[in-house]
């Protein structure tokens, strides 16, 4: 298969893979997967329109526009929020202001420290990481295997437990799917639970229906008994 973006080309440079995830019915070579990729060096060029032709069995060709590109290049400017979006800055800002104000009960509400900021937005949030350490889903994931292995460590000393004891998942992103994770651990389908009632202080994930519903995934797959 033949994949060629023209923009003002210089030369093309055939490239060989060994196999490409595009299979063409009836042809090429390699149960009907075409080996040569050839991709064209450009060069920046003002233009609002781009024609990719692909080649599979027979031509086709595909058109799409893209933005026209300044002559200071701003279109391709990496803003802030406040002149990418500033309705959602003024959201975020009036949110702020509320919780500076108030008086939160709630401990789960407090504060987050400057710190746990700027981890929960950094470029971690770009990356995949399904799975495990050292067994994940996509590739690329070697920084964070470091990192979810320190925050192991660091829960399994919180906790003063012996690493080759014990071991610990700390991928959940809140107390309801931990839980339930702690539930389906221990419990088989229709066990009984026995859990403070919503009303007075219980949790959601505790198992909470009314006469009517049952409420949480909690109380679709165990017996609740709020107390």
């Amino acid at each position: 298969m033949q994949a060629c973006t023209m923009m003002s080309s210089l030369q093309q440079q055939p490239i060989w893979t060994k196999g490409l995830n595009f299979p063409a019915k009836g042809y090429g070579s390699n149960n009907g997967f075409v080996t040569q990729l050839r991709f064209c060096n450009i060069k920046p060029s003002k233009a609002s329109h781009v024609e990719a032709s692909l080649v599979a069995g027979k031509p086709s060709s595909v058109s799409f526009s893209v933005p026209e590109i300044g002559g200071d290049g701003s279109s391709f400017l990496d803003y802030g929020l406040s002149e990418a979006d500033p309705e959602v800055r003024a959201i975020i800002d009036k949110e702020k202001d509320r919780q500076f104000k108030s008086l939160e009960l709630i401990a789960s509400e407090n504060f987050t420290s400057r710190a746990v900021m700027e981890a929960v937005g950094s470029c971690l949030t770009n990356k995949y990481s399904e799975g495990l350490p050292g067994r994940r889903y996509y590739g690329g994931n070697e920084y964070i295997d470091e990192l979810e292995t320190l925050c192991q460590q660091r829960a399994l000393a919180a906790f003063h437990v012996d690493g080759n004891k014990w071991g610990v998942n700390v991928q959940t992103l809140s107390g309801s799917p931990a839980n339930f994770a702690v539930f389906t651990a221990v419990l088989k389908p229709h066990d009984r639970i026995m859990g403070l009632d919503l009303p007075h202080g219980g949790h959601l994930s505790h198992g909470f229906m009314t006469p009517k519903k049952r409420v949480s995934a909690t109380s679709i797959y165990f017996e609740p008994m709020p107390y």
